[in-house]
Order: structure tokens, then sequence, then C-alpha cells
């Protein structure tokens, strides 16, 4: 009997596992009509574009019906600029060649202009047969809106580095990003490496990715002073023979004037790096190397990682926290991030935008997710999401998060997640309710309160998340289980789960009872 449960599980593992590829980044979909998701901010978009390879546009239910770019497609040029597809990087028409697969005859357009990538992924403009990904229109065609929608990935070299500023000579430098950009790159950034530009050979870069150095480009600082204002860690850089950061890379002196105007100065140290306005060298007296000097950021891996509940609501029953409060704040300590949906319609959401979120911070004092840890009110930039503008507040004070987990006070229009509000406003109460989830890495296990909590499931390499149900606390307990059971019920379950996970991708929708939710 053992034997044939461990046999249909490896058939079932071997099927789900064939279902989706890993090295695919979703960044883009839509449902229906109107109904459309970006899946990180628009910034971070063209950060990953830097170093992607392939843009794979495919249905959600019909894997048959797909385009792809070709090496080389003008449409790569265009995501990295964060425009739309359908255009080139200077504003012409789609180049038929850019694309190949079966759908690539619907690719064509010969009017309209370039807009953004998030408001318009796609638009055939004068071409009724052709792909329509616009705020209005999820299809194929004009003609019908394709079922289930249809979403786009990119494909990316992992470990390759991104530049964002490059010195030429003594002097002549320039940025190659935007100051309002350097916080999504510092969120997604795993490593800085700083080398000569025709010699990468010779090169300091950041030990790990809790750098000082890797906070201070996400706050937009100089690389060689901390967020706090403190002088660089040199511990926090390795480099080649020549370049020692113990001798190289320290300070004493001077103060932050911006990575992209100063990204380093070794100030009181004359043979320390000097990148500045004027100097563009490795010593502050040596001649500029041969090609310059370049800052570049290696972005981080996609990691996997799933939704698991923590709190719900739905009309007529208890809004009630999945964990104790003192669970919760443990669990956060763990989290990447927070997402909160809709149970009955995934479109409907708000999620932070990285791990630094203040409602991270707040979820970890065991706050409402609408108040900073110091009682200030929600900071709507720190979320992305269909609902984003429905999640300012301007009173109130904060509480528990078991008993109030959102409360946008003087907002009622705003989202109300009380002991008795269930809704994205404060009078309607949302159909199927609304859950509150923290993103934890798929293989997540730690021990909290005394007691090793894991998270059971099918282990994935998808980008984005599974939401795994929070069950009830009996036999088995929940999503994140702590109990001991035997070996053949352990198999049974798993089994389950699996033929579970399998009938929801099929179905490519949640099953809101469970709050299962597939991001294909």
């Amino acid at each position: 009997m053992s034997l044939l449960f461990f046999s249909l599980l490896c058939f079932l593992y071997s099927t789900l596992s064939q279902s989706n590829d890993p090295s695919e980044l979703l960044i883009w979909s839509c449902k229906s009509n109107g109904v459309n998701t970006n899946y990180y901010d628009p910034a971070v978009i063209t950060f990953y574009a830097q170093t992607t390879t392939e843009i794979i546009i495919r249905s959600t239910l019909d894997p048959s019906a797909w385009v792809k770019t070709t090496p080389g497609s003008y449409a790569l040029d265009s995501l990295r600029l964060g425009k739309s597809l359908s255009y080139t990087a200077k504003g012409g028409y789609v180049i038929p060649s850019g694309w190949t697969g079966p759908m690539s005859a619907n690719m064509w357009n010969s009017c309209g202009q370039t807009d953004s990538f998030v408001t318009a992924p796609y638009w055939s403009c004068n071409n009724g047969n052709g792909l329509h990904l616009v705020s209005n229109y999820c299809g194929w065609s004009t003609n019908l809106p394709t079922p289930g929608g249809i979403s786009i990935f990119i494909k990316r070299q992992l470990d390759v580095m991104v530049p964002i500023w490059r010195c030429y000579s003594n002097g002549v430098n320039i940025p190659l990003t935007t100051p309002e950009n350097l916080n999504a790159i510092g969120s997604q950034a795993s490593a800085i490496t700083i080398y000569t530009t025709k010699n990468p050979a010779e090169f300091v870069k950041t030990s790990s990715p809790t750098s000082y150095a890797i906070k201070s480009l996400t706050q937009g600082i100089s690389l060689s002073y901390t967020t706090s204002g403190g002088y660089a860690t040199t511990s926090d850089w390795v480099g080649s023979s020549y370049q020692t950061p113990s001798s190289m890379m320290w300070n004493s002196c001077g103060q932050s004037y911006g990575t992209l105007k100063v990204p380093y100065w070794s100030c009181n140290n004359g043979n320390g790096l000097h990148l500045t306005e004027q100097t563009c060298s490795w010593t502050s007296s040596g001649n500029t190397p041969n090609g310059g000097i370049t800052v570049a950021v290696t972005p981080s891996k996609p990691a996997p990682y799933r939704l698991v509940r923590i709190w719900s609501c739905s009309p007529g029953t208890p809004n009630a926290a999945d964990f104790n409060l003192d669970t919760i704040k443990g669990l956060a300590n763990y989290a990447k991030g927070i997402t909160i949906m809709s149970r009955a319609n995934s479109e409907e959401y708000v999620t932070t935008k990285s791990s630094t979120s203040y409602a991270l911070a707040s979820l970890k004092q065991g706050k409402s997710l609408s108040f900073t840890t110091t009682g200030g009110y929600a900071i709507v930039d720190d979320w992305i999401g269909s609902k984003v503008t429905q999640i300012w507040n301007s009173c109130g004070t904060p509480s528990d998060f078991t008993t109030t987990p959102y409360w946008s006070c003087n907002n009622g229009n705003g989202l109300h997640l009380t002991a008795t509000s269930c809704g994205w406003t404060s009078s309607t109460s949302t159909p199927g309710g609304i859950g509150v989830y923290i993103h934890l890495d798929a293989g997540f296990s730690a021990a909290i309160q005394g007691t090793t909590l894991s998270l059971l499931g099918q282990d994935n390499a998808f980008a984005h998340p599974t939401t795994v149900t929070a069950q009830p606390e009996s036999g088995l307990s929940r999503t994140i289980i702590g109990v001991s059971v035997g070996a053949g019920a352990f198999v049974i379950f798993i089994v389950v789960v699996v033929i579970v996970v399998l009938v929801v991708k099929k179905k490519a929708a949640i099953d809101e009872n469970k709050d299962y939710l597939i991001y294909q």
C-alpha cells in the first residue's frame, strides 16, 4: 500500500512539475477585459528587463496559444525602457521578425503610439484580429476576450550585473538610471560591484545581500556611508588583489551626496576609491583606468514563496485570525511581504513592494497594518495592486493586528478589516470575504513559541506564490503545522494536497472555501 501511494505521489509530482517553467518570471496578466495585474513596480520591471533574454506571451488556459521574442528582438529594448511591446524603442511599429510562435500573425499594427508597459503592454492598433493587452481589452483579438486571460513572462540571465553609473575620466560620468528607481533596484539587489570597465578583474564587491551598501543604495545614499550617516563598513566588501577593501574603501569624514552623484568617496583616504563628480579613480591622486569605472548591481534571483493566510473575514461569519498574536509576530519575522486580497477574486488585492515595508515592521510588533510602528498613517507608496487607492487613512491609532488588521480611518471608500467590518469600503462587505496573507519561503521551517512550524505542500519554483489553506486547528492542524503524524497518514495527506493543487491549476481559479490561489 505504501509503495502504491509513493508511486502515485511521484506521478502527480512529475505532472505538476512539467506544467510550469521555473525560469519564467510572471510580470503581467489579465483575466478578462479591464481586469489587469502588474506583479512588480514599474521600476523593478525595467530593472529586470536589463538582463531579460526572452519575453513570452501566453494564454493562461491554453498553452498552445503563445508567442515569444526572437533573439535580439526590438521588444526587448522596448521593455528595458518600460514601454509597450507593440512599438520599437524609437516609436516605430511592430517588427514582425521580432516574434515567433503560433500566434505571431496576430502581432502586427499600423497606427497609434507607444505607452508605458504597465498601462498597455501590447496594442495591435488598426488590427482587429491582433493582440490587445490594454486597459479595456484582454484578448488575441478585439472580437472576443481570451478565456482565462493572457499572461506575460520574462526569462532572465541570473547573476548578471546591471550598470547603474559609469565614469569615463575625471569629471566625465553618467548615471545609467534615475534616483526614483533606486529604491526598487536596491530592494531587488543581491550584490553591488564596482569594477574597471575594461578589466572586470579589478573590482570590489559587497560580501553579502545584507551589506550596509545595499541598504544605502535603496535610500539613494552614497555607497561610502551607512543609512544612519556612519562611515563605510570595509568588512562588507571583498575585492581583487589590488583592490583591497581594508585599505581602499575606508573613510573618516564627509557625507552622502547621493548614489548617482557621488557613488563612493573615501574621504580622508588619499589611497582610497574616489568616484565623485570630479574624480574617476581607484585613488584620489591616481589616473583614470582605461575605459573608466562602473558601478553595477546584480539582481536577486526570484525566490519561490507561498502565501499563508493569517487572518480572514467573510460576510455573516466572525472575523478571525488563523493564529494567535504571538505566533503571527513570530511568523512575521520570517515573512518577505504581505498581501491583502479578496478571497473570491484575486484581482482585488494590494501587496507590499518589498521586505522593508512599514506594514511588515508593524506586523512584527503585532499591530494594525494601517499604521507605522511610530503611530503614523499608512505609507501608500509601500503598496502596489489594484486596490492601492483604497488604503489611505488620516486618523486613528494602531490596535492589535488580530483585532483590527486594517482601518482606513477617515476614508469611507477605504479598506476596513475590523471586528465588525469586512470590505474594501466602510459601507459594503466584500462577497466571499477578504484574507490577509504573508509571504513565506516555499521551504519554510522555524521554531516559533517553542514549536517547530513547517510549511507543508508541494514546494515549487514558481516566481509567484501558491496560496495554501489555513485549515482549522485539529487533526493535521493548519497550513503551518508542528504535529507529528503517522507515516501512512502523512503520505495520504500529501497525495490529497497535490491532487487539490492539480485540480486548482486546471481550473486556474480560486477555490474560495479553501483559499487556494495559483499564479500561472
